[in-house]
């Protein structure tokens, strides 16, 4: 069975520009393209089976990850959201790796260049090739759950300015208004916690609130509510399979499934669809080179 993991990271894809030199105000010699590579790189596979993961890009002269899958590993390289990596085999997803990249001069990169760096080492060390292309895949569209367009009693119009809030050097993670649905009982401003049962966010927009659905239930979710400016949202419902379609979320005596929830406690809902997507097609990938 896979182990399951909690890994949080975030993405931005970036590309790198070729230099065209000309010699003699004639002659025109061939671009040229530097991919930024770690100096040294260290990969292992993990064997203590434990559920406990890390990415880390906080160190200042290297890139570590520590027990993380190998799936993870490309999702954070190429920036994506679960959904959008497709035709890989089942074994990148159970096997874990510890894995060291020393930045180049010992000193740390901008974000896009350590995603190019990690890219390339999967390529060198694990033979990876992937191509990029539209498919259609299963989707979910949030929308509102009432006609005369009410919310729920726990979703709430903010007046926020997460702006000059986050300029002001005050943390997302702050707490902000009581929130009835997480343990400590309070909500971050800016920013969302979200658990396997719970959900809490100060001053998130809809397509914040897509964006967290779409991670847990693992498909995308197009928001379609037409509701703009941000909200304060609590969202509480019983432990189930989240990627479990509606029809397959059964009730539980612990409370509504996830899909129920969203209507009766923020006035939303989601409709099963189905639309293109940019998805990231696993062509080649193998077991590790030594080191």
């Amino acid at each position: 069975m896979a182990k399951r993991y909690t890994i949080i990271f975030c993405v931005a894809l970036s590309a790198l520009a070729c230099g065209i030199l000309s010699l003699c105000g004639a002659q025109t010699l061939p671009s040229k393209t530097t991919t930024p590579q770690f100096e040294v790189t260290s990969v292992k596979q993990n064997a203590s089976q434990g559920a406990s993961s890390n990415i880390s890009n906080s160190i200042p002269d290297r890139f570590v990850a520590t027990n993380v899958p190998l799936r993870f590993l490309i999702l954070d390289a190429y920036e994506l959201l679960d959904h959008q990596l497709v035709g890989a085999p089942d074994w990148i997803g159970n096997k874990s790796y510890d894995v060291v990249g020393t930045y180049p001069g010992g000193q740390q990169p901008p974000a896009h260049e350590i995603h190019l760096m990690l890219q390339q080492l999967l390529v060198d060390r694990f033979g990876l090739k992937v191509h990029h292309e539209q498919r259609e895949l299963p989707a979910y569209e949030l929308v509102l759950a009432r006609k005369d367009g009410r919310l729920g009693q726990q979703m709430h119009r903010s007046d926020m300015d997460c702006a000059k809030w986050i300029a002001g050097g005050r943390p997302k993670t702050a707490a902000g208004l009581p929130s009835p649905v997480s343990p400590s009982g309070e909500r971050p401003v800016c920013a969302t916690i979200a658990t396997r049962k719970w959900l809490t966010g100060g001053a998130r927009t809809m397509q914040d609130l897509a964006a967290s659905l779409q991670s847990m239930l693992g498909r995308p979710v197009v928001d379609s509510t037409g509701l703009t400016g941000s909200y304060d949202i609590d969202l509480q419902w019983a432990a189930m399979d989240l990627h479990a379609d509606e029809a397959a979320a059964t009730a539980s005596t612990e409370g509504p499934t996830l899909f129920t929830a969203l209507q009766e406690q923020l006035g939303l809902k989601l409709i099963s669809r189905k639309d293109k997507f940019d998805v990231l097609v696993v062509d080649q990938i193998n077991p590790p080179s030594p080191n």
